[in-house]
């Protein structure tokens, strides 16, 4: 996250209601108001950021009340959730992802779910009952034609279904099975041996111990 972002005192400003229910903020400390309590639903300042709802939409707001994202979103994914300085928001009935170092959209909002994913900078998309994998400029890496998709960051592990298949691939699409004591019983448990060998002729065996030098 972009280091202006963190700029604030430790103890951050904390929630207080007024009794006609707007929100505010005091510092912990003196008591003394820090934020004029003026929004219908606020949620505790977390790494100098709070999500703030006004006249039905969102934004987010610094500890001074800069809109770092603008107020204007129907909703955001979640208890907000900052990732790599990208947050999920719903604009329109359709959801994407702001770059809040910007304040500006950074994927476009046409989709019915969005879920960024912590490795390999992308994130899970849906769009008419179909999933599948876009970049952090909103270019699709992987065709949004699966049944649905699961991810394992541990293993950096991409597994799609389609027509009742389930195979792992590669942020590029390309089918690989990465094979492991820990993933057998994963394995086992999620994709059955006849559906695994339809995707066997296509993967490649990556060692454990290999996995974080391999070149996707």
């Amino acid at each position: 996250m972009n280091n202006k972002i963190n700029e604030f005192t430790v103890k951050e400003p904390v929630i207080f209601i007024t009794e006609n229910e707007k929100y505010g903020f005091k510092n912990p400390d003196t008591n003394e108001i820090v934020i004029e309590p003026k929004y219908d639903y606020a949620e505790d300042f977390v790494d100098g950021l709070a999500a703030v709802e006004l006249d039905g939409k969102w934004g987010l707001i610094d500890e001074t009340e800069k809109e770092v994202v603008p107020i204007i979103y129907d909703l955001f994914w979640g208890h907000i959730e900052v990732i790599d300085g990208f947050v999920v928001a719903k604009l329109n009935g359709k959801w994407g992802i702001v770059d809040i170092n910007s304040g500006g959209k950074f994927v476009p909002f046409l989709y019915d779910e969005v879920d960024i994913i912590h490795f390999w900078y992308i994130s899970v998309v849906k769009l008419n009952g179909k999933y599948g994998f876009i970049d952090r400029t909103g270019k699709v890496v992987v065709p949004i034609i699966y049944d649905s998709v699961e991810y394992f960051s541990i293993h950096k592990d991409l597994r799609t279904k389609l027509n009742g298949k389930w195979c792992s691939i590669d942020k590029t699409n390309k089918v690989v099975e990465i094979k492991n004591e820990k993933e057998i019983l994963e394995l086992e448990q999620f994709i059955s041996e006849e559906e695994n060998e339809n995707c066997e002729k296509n993967t490649r065996y990556i060692p454990e111990d290999d996995i974080d030098d391999v070149d996707f």
